[in-house]
């Protein structure tokens, strides 16, 4: 489909504290902290621990005093979980710097086919003979990360980034990467995306309807610490493209200027706007939308570009023909104060 699809799954990083989601992509079909590791401790104290004792200083006094083997056992493995977060970060980092790089073989290396089935930027094959369009196509931002969660031989861990180089108005996504320890090797072999998380307590939430060719707001006044409640009550799949407008500008106005606009390129872009596409619902769908940053006061619109009728799986227009929704008179204004 046409709508747009969001893929995060390489990363940059300069070390495990500045984990960088990068290579997400971002077209319109929505299908879709770690703390540095004390494993160097870790390792020092099981040292001890392996003798039997730890020594406790008095003073100037060491006393001996006995561990139970159980202790030394459960000191191991969590040295040795601690160690696979590190080294399935470190795969992590290295896929982001393959897939920047565009080094396929790099970055093929280190993923399962499971992984690139999920992961969505082309198979295997396509990646290495250079025909994937898709791999390393767009940059993602890191803002969150939890800890990564190794079961065995299983790993994931959950990230919150925004996706793209726009400054403007950008959503915050949640993934997952998962990952599995092969002949003593991580690799990656998972990826998920799970939407938007829900906005934090204070924010300003908007609730946006789509109806039959139309955008209805609970309110159209918000304040800048806002976040949409994505709600379609409609048959067919719809989008939210959001714009800066213009100050003062009218409904009528900002239909004229952005009815035209190509809503799969977006653009050309008129004069004194400024343009992201931040949600996409299907049939009878809910999502949440919720922003990296406060946005700016003044005016916006919300449009929705797909065409009547909808799209096919190959993202063509199912009618060649139809109309878009924009000009249908979805369209809709919000002040941001």
């Amino acid at each position: 489909m046409r709508t747009r699809h969001i893929d995060v799954g390489s990363l940059n990083v300069a070390s495990v504290d500045d984990l960088r989601p990068d290579g997400a992509r971002h077209e319109r079909s929505v299908r879709k902290g770690v703390a540095p590791s004390h494993a160097d401790a870790s390792l020092s104290l099981a040292r001890w621990f392996r003798c039997g004792c730890v020594a406790a200083i008095f003073g100037t006094s060491i006393v001996a005093l006995p561990v139970p083997r159980t202790t030394t056992a459960a000191l191991a493995a969590t040295t040795r979980s601690a160690a696979d977060a590190d080294a399935f970060l470190s795969v992590l980092k290295a896929s982001g710097k393959a897939e920047n790089a565009k080094d396929a073989k790099a970055f093929l290396a280190l993923w399962t086919d499971k992984g690139l089935s999920q992961y969505d930027v082309g198979s295997r094959s396509d990646i290495a003979a250079g025909k994937s369009e898709n791999f390393g196509a767009e940059p993602g931002t890191l803002l969150s990360q939890g800890k990564p969660v190794i079961t065995g031989s299983t790993a994931t861990v959950d990230i919150q980034v925004t996706v793209g180089t726009s400054t403007f108005a950008q959503p915050v996504y949640l993934v997952a990467f998962k990952g599995l320890k092969q002949n003593g090797k991580w690799l990656i072999n998972g990826f998920e995306f799970k939407g938007s998380p829900p906005p934090p307590a204070g924010t300003d939430v908007v609730q946006v309807t789509a109806l039959n060719y139309a955008f209805s707001l609970n309110k159209t006044t918000a304040k800048r610490n806002l976040a949409f409640h994505f709600v379609n009550k409609t048959t067919e799949s719809h989008e939210m493209t959001f714009f800066k407008t213009p100050t003062g500008v009218t409904l009528a106005q900002a239909k004229k200027a952005l009815e035209n606009v190509d809503g799969h390129e977006l653009k050309p872009i008129p004069a004194g706007y400024k343009v992201n596409h931040i949600g996409y619902s299907e049939p009878g769908q809910i999502n949440d939308i919720t922003f990296a940053a406060p946005l700016a006061p003044g005016d916006y619109a919300i449009v929705c570009y797909l065409p009547k009728g909808g799209m096919d799986d190959h993202g063509n227009p199912k009618d060649p023909k139809a109309t878009s929704h924009v000009k249908l008179g979805m369209i809709t204004l919000l002040h941001v104060v």
